[in-house]
């Protein structure tokens, strides 16, 4: 566990538990995205980068890690939430425990407390590199969560998709999600029918459905 703002950067390859410090780098800059290494590579809960291009997320490896975890590939994940910790993890197995103390959180453009963060909200991470090597992370924004399948049912209000994996989510909009549907001058939900396929960004909320910001139907 790497308890306070200061932390130290630690392989997606290395055991969850205990600290690494890494390697000499250049400084990133302070902000929300990250470049790889030269030749691209994994980042820690980012993307791949194409050979002689960017990685996206936490730096890319081979050419040395960035300072920065980015908001590329959403797979950076809250698993616990102790209202000052946050428990981050991602599919390959990195894990990483941040004090939220004195760190700035924010969902979209708005200021939110810890408490505002669920378990299972997808994160981007902002961290500068101290000059020992390890890493103090400054900010903190929840991610907006994705959601592309078919439409299984459409209510007034809501719609449920059936996803790669055979499960059902629904989607709830409002007066203020956005819409984007092929062939429509007006888009809306009434646009949309079992079968068709979606694309749907949002929040996820607490009961596991999706507070839908943005719908995309072809």
């Amino acid at each position: 566990m790497l308890t306070g703002a200061a932390v130290s950067a630690q392989s997606p390859s290395t055991a969850p538990t205990g600290t690494q410090t890494t390697p000499t780098v250049p400084a990133a800059p302070v902000n929300m995205q990250a470049s790889g290494g030269p030749n691209g590579g994994r980042g820690e809960g980012g993307g791949r980068g194409e050979p002689g291009g960017p990685g996206q997320g936490f730096g890319g490896e081979p050419g040395g890690r960035g300072g920065m975890v980015g908001m590329g590939r959403r797979d950076v994940t809250v698993t616990a939430n102790d209202g000052l910790s946050l428990t981050l993890e991602t599919a390959d197995g990195w894990s990483r425990t941040i004090d939220t103390t004195g760190v700035v959180l924010t969902e979209g453009t708005t200021a939110i407390s810890v408490t505002d963060i669920a378990v299972g909200d997808d994160i981007g991470i902002a961290q500068t590199r101290n000059a020992d090597g390890s890493f103090t992370v400054t900010g903190i924004a929840v991610l907006p969560a994705s959601v592309r399948g078919t439409v299984a049912a459409v209510g007034t209000d809501s719609f449920t998709v059936t996803v790669a994996d055979g499960t059902t989510q629904t989607m709830n909009v409002t007066a203020t999600t956005t819409w984007d549907v092929r062939g429509s001058t007006a888009p809306g939900i009434v646009d949309l029918t079992a079968g068709r396929q979606v694309s749907v960004r949002g929040i996820l909320a607490a009961d596991g459905s999706l507070d839908a910001t943005k719908v995309a139907a072809r």
